[in-house]
């Protein structure tokens, strides 16, 4: 949706073909933006208004008038209360009278939506000298393909990229947009848990960068059709559940922290992580999210997620494999799949003795980045034992994982990227090998268990696209 305008034209006629869901017809969008700069909008016979919020509803033909007043509505006036009033994100900016008044428009029509959605504005800051670039923007919405039960859902969540548009709107990190839309749709709309059908897409993928979308070669070289970024829900509500009150506010302030009036992408996405919590770098919440993305579906702990155990099987983490404990010691594992920046690979272990003590790791990485451990040993009954820790560049990466009562262990190796990394940079593969040595004698040999909770922002950690579009 928001990747770089000189690449849209070039990828137009693939993502055309390969992706019949919303997104093409929001690059379709940002091409005409790119070449005209003009908010060509979708046409309507009539509209109706609210009487709670500036909200204009647009319909194409006669008969869904009802729909619009019932249905549509309903929705809007749903996202407006929960997003604006109760979580604080700021008003759309206004169009200037382009849908015939300065209202937010909504769309019930079939121009480009391929049965989902899209949000869109013209290229202009409307408010100038005000520290950001506020596009005007509208939403389009299927009207033959997207039910009345998911209506909630597709609104909240394109009314949030509205609202992105207002903040930054022209924050060129394509993830950010996606993966806090998706989240939002949760936040406001509890009871559908319609995102959770896209979460397969990112966590099959736990080597790829945070900073890539699937329109990218690195993804689509493992899934030409991936929503990967749409996954990508479960980064925001790892940012809210760990660092903020599940309430939308956390998200919100990542936004702010991308802020900038003018097209320059300083602070970038990077900068914005950085940012959420004071005195939290951005290698930190990201490891602390290699750590949380372990426990879900039957992993899940009751320390992390809040509903990662009703996330299906699918939504579990992908491994480079299984190895077996009682054979692990003196060995050492490369990936098939090493890790971008803001990337881990990850390896299942199978516990087939009852000899308890402790798993030292060490991981020797490419030079030059910095490195980041996670390693978690499940127990019956009790949260898991958990191993977190990063080392600046050049130092050695090395930790301890208690054993005691574990039924299976994760660990996993994340590439945390140079210092100076640049979220619109080059992300490359980095790879390293991890070994492994068994002490059973805890008493004597054993290092205590390094938990790293310092990016919690002085609270305790839980115990432990426009568009909103199901996979095709």
């Amino acid at each position: 949706m928001h990747r770089s305008l000189l690449l849209l034209p070039l990828l137009l006629p693939l993502t055309a073909q390969a992706r019949p869901d919303c997104r093409t017809g929001e690059l379709r969008r940002q091409v005409a933006f790119a070449n005209a700069g003009e908010a060509d909008r979708p046409t309507s016979v009539g509209y109706v208004d609210s009487a709670l919020y500036p909200i204009r509803v647009h319909y194409r033909r006669d008969g869904d008038m009802s729909r619009a007043i019932n249905v549509i509505l309903p929705s809007a006036e749903r996202a407006w209360q929960v997003q604006v009033e109760e979580m604080g994100w700021p008003t759309p900016a206004t169009d200037g009278g382009l849908g015939g008044d300065d209202r937010f428009d909504y769309y019930l029509t079939n121009e480009e939506t391929y049965g989902g959605a899209w949000t869109w504005g013209p290229p202009t800051d409307v408010v100038a000298d005000d520290g950001w670039f506020s596009i005007a923007a509208f939403v389009a919405l299927d009207d033959t393909q997207i039910t009345n039960a998911d209506m909630d859902d597709f609104v909240a969540h394109e009314f949030n990229h509205a609202l992105q548009y207002t903040i930054d709107g022209v924050e060129a990190n394509f993830f950010v947009w996606e993966s806090t839309a998706e989240a939002m749709e949760e936040l406001v709309v509890p009871d559908t848990d319609l995102y959770v059908l896209d979460i397969p897409y990112f966590q099959k993928l736990p080597f790829a960068s945070l900073l890539f979308s699937g329109y990218d070669s690195e993804i689509t070289a493992y899934d030409r059709y991936s929503l990967y970024e749409y996954g990508g829900s479960i980064v925001g509500l790892y940012l809210e559940e760990a660092y903020g009150e599940r309430d939308g506010t956390t998200l919100l302030q990542l936004w702010l922290n991308l802020a900038q009036g003018s097209r320059a992408q300083e602070p970038d996405y990077v900068d914005a992580l950085g940012m959420v919590a004071a005195d939290t770098p951005y290698e930190d919440i990201y490891l602390g999210l290699a750590e949380w993305r372990m426990f879900v579906h039957t992993d899940d702990d009751g320390a992390h997620y809040q509903e990662g155990a009703d996330w299906g099987k699918a939504s579990m983490v992908a491994t480079e494999g299984t190895l077996t404990l009682s054979t692990l010691s003196g060995t050492s594992v490369s990936p098939e799949d090493a890790p971008y920046d803001l990337g881990t690979s990850y390896w299942a272990i199978d516990v087939d003795d009852a000899e308890g003590g402790s798993l030292r790791l060490s991981v020797e990485g490419a030079a030059g980045l910095q490195w980041g451990l996670v390693a978690a040993a499940w127990q019956e009954g009790a949260p898991a034992t958990v191993l977190r820790k990063r080392v600046a560049v050049g130092e050695p990466l090395e930790g301890t994982l208690d054993l005691a009562g574990a039924t299976r262990v994760m660990v996993g190796v994340a590439n945390l990227a140079a210092p100076d990394l640049n979220a619109e940079g080059k992300h490359e593969r980095a790879d390293f090998s991890l070994s492994f040595e068994r002490v059973v004698d805890t008493e004597e040999d054993s290092d205590p268990v390094a938990v790293d909770d310092s990016g919690t922002d002085g609270k305790e950690e839980p115990a432990a696209c426009g568009c909103a579009a199901a996979p095709p």
